[in-house]
């Protein structure tokens, strides 16, 4: 089965909804003859004047030169791969630059999760309906502006409104850029053909954190975004001059209400996880929008159920091994975004690492998930079906946060960080590509686009809301841990007229000796505070990853009949 990156478009379905590849009677009707072998293997044939005859299962969908499709499609994920894991890396310097605090430096994250969750959807509808080539093109234009913008952002609100607007475009590439390497490929070297494609995919996080960690510390911050202009320019140019257009469906209807219930709902229920800790929960104005948010959701629920081509097909949760492999999917992604949001404040933030050395340290992980996934999604998986590969690397995720998590402190050594992060980059590699394929895997042919869509807008979702509560553990621990500390901070503690008197011995007077010493535990407690209270956030990890043993055991072998699996990168 072969490995892809986000969305896996089906194979030609029947349905009306079939997202992105068109329909065999469209195919038949367009290019000549349509026949059904004893397997059940479709043939199609086109006659061309003057060129004979073309057999669309040996030369590919006519998307143009197949392998300057595979060449486009690489430009359009790899940049929003790098991106993600290249900003991580810089937040701390945004925080700094923007004077912001956590809760508010979050949302540079969480609105780029929540603009891909809610454009993703749309991605199969506007394929069909507008052709795959333009919308493709228009995708890389609107996360390039949004690129340009971030560079030049004046505050932390217009990082986050630019940040909406690169997720926005950067959502429909992951998709698009895997259902053109489908088109132009026939199915025999599909597999090759998405092999050389992930390569550059996983090789992009292992860059990310290094690449960030140096452009912060010896150049300046928006190259970072800077980065993605030319490459985008350079990515429009290219899908110009070979790609082709191809339009599925042009009368293809959109399914505005379910849209709007689910973009408006998942924006208040954020909202309100993102603000809870920081204006109370008990807040009329915090609770008001949460329950606003839910039932907007419910309804979405409702409305997708009866809906005959609804956005999201809600009922594949009937499906016993696609609802398992995708809640393995959606806690993987989970625990990794935990560490990667986490982790860059506390070397930077609280220990003062340099970003560079932190991107050094992260480079670790990075390095371990690009060697294993590869093995993983191929030569293991082959011989072992996903299930053994997802119980072990749900097992090592939780042993490695722990490690990470009680390693958390403000004295720990940083080559102490090296061998849990190596083992928690074995651990996704054997999570994220084996995960992708049970679900994929879980579903029939015809079911592929929705599943893919449905899992990695999932998926996004839940990046987005674990990252809100991260930041309300890590804005809310502190205070608690503080108070606890500091109840042995007395007059009369030995420890502190031990100090108290030290300093009196040096000429000091003993009032001013007292102020010193109180001031100088009152800093040592705050620091210690802080560290616990990413220790508190990093379990979080934890428990999103001892779920996911129990349901790895119900994750099934893949169907015969399904297509490729998808890697949500």
């Amino acid at each position: 089965m072969a490995q892809a990156i986000a969305i896996a478009p089906a194979a030609p379905a029947r349905e009306p909804d079939a997202a992105l590849v068109p329909a065999a009677s469209d195919i038949e009707a367009k290019t000549g003859t349509g026949t059904r072998t004893g397997t059940g293997t479709r043939t199609r044939t086109e006659t061309r004047a003057k060129t004979g005859t073309r057999t669309e299962t040996e030369e590919g969908s006519g998307l143009g030169n197949k392998w300057w499709v595979l060449v486009a499609s690489v430009f359009g994920v790899f940049v929003v791969a790098l991106d993600t894991t290249i900003v991580t890396i810089a937040l701390p310097k945004l925080q700094t630059v923007f004077g912001a605090d956590v809760h508010q430096i979050q949302w540079v994250v969480t609105a780029y999760s929540l603009a891909q969750a809610v454009s993703i959807p749309l991605t199969g509808w506007a394929a069909d309906r507008f052709g795959i080539k333009r919308v493709y093109m228009l995708a890389i234009v609107i996360f390039t502006l949004g690129s340009l913008l971030c560079g030049v952002a004046w505050n932390t609100g217009s990082m986050v409104a630019f940040r909406a607007l690169q997720g926005l475009g950067g959502g429909p590439l992951q998709p698009l850029s895997l259902a053109l390497i489908f088109l132009a490929f026939p199915p025999k070297e599909r597999g090759i053909a998405t092999g050389i494609f992930g390569i550059p995919i996983l090789f992009a996080p292992a860059l990310g954190p290094t690449l960030g960690g140096f452009i912060v510390q010896h150049l300046t911050w928006p190259i970072i975004f800077y980065l993605n202009v030319p490459v985008g320019i350079l990515g429009l140019v290219l899908c110009w001059r070979v790609l082709r257009e191809r339009i599925a469906r042009p009368g293809a209807r959109l399914d505005l209400p379910g849209f709007l219930l689910v973009a408006s709902g998942l924006v208040l229920l954020l909202y309100a996880l993102a603000n809870g800790a920081y204006d109370g929960w008990g807040s009329l104005h915090i609770r008001g929008t949460a329950a606003l948010g839910l039932l907007l959701l419910i309804l979405f629920v409702r409305v997708e159920l009866r809906a005959r081509a609804p956005l999201l097909d809600l009922r594949l949760f009937r499906n016993g091994g696609f609802t398992a492999g995708a809640l393995v999917l959606w806690l993987t992604f989970m625990g990794l975004y935990a560490a990667a949001f986490l982790l860059p404040e506390y070397f930077v933030g609280l220990r003062g690492l340099q970003p560079f050395n932190t991107g050094l340290l992260l480079l670790w992980q990075a390095v371990a998930t690009l060697v294993v996934a590869p093995l993983a999604g191929g030569l293991l998986i082959n011989r072992t079906g996903p299930r053994p590969l997802l119980v072990v690397g749900m097992i090592l995720l939780a042993v490695t946060s722990w490690q990470i998590a009680w390693l958390c402190t403000t004295g720990s050594a940083y080559g102490s960080f090296v061998a849990p992060l190596v083992l928690r980059g074995i651990a996704l590699g054997l999570l994220i590509v084996p995960a992708n394929i049970a679900v994929i895997g879980s579903v029939s042919r015809e079911q592929t686009t929705g599943a893919t869509a449905l899992s990695n807008v999932g998926t996004q979702v839940a990046i987005a809301i674990f990252v809100a509560v991260l930041v309300t553990v890590l804005q809310n621990s502190p205070t608690r841990h503080a108070a606890h500390l500091s109840e042995g901070v007395t007059p009369g503690n030995p420890a502190v007229v031990a100090m108290v008197d030290r300093l009196t011995t040096q000429g000091l007077p003993r009032p001013a000796a007292q102020q010193q010493v109180v001031g100088m535990l009152y800093g040592q407690i705050q620091q210690e505070a802080a560290a616990m209270a990413f220790r508190d956030a990093l379990v979080g990890a934890l428990l999103a990853a001892v779920p996911g043993i129990a349901l790895a055991f119900l994750v099934r072998r893949p169907r015969e009949d399904a297509e490729a699996g998808g890697l949500a990168l």
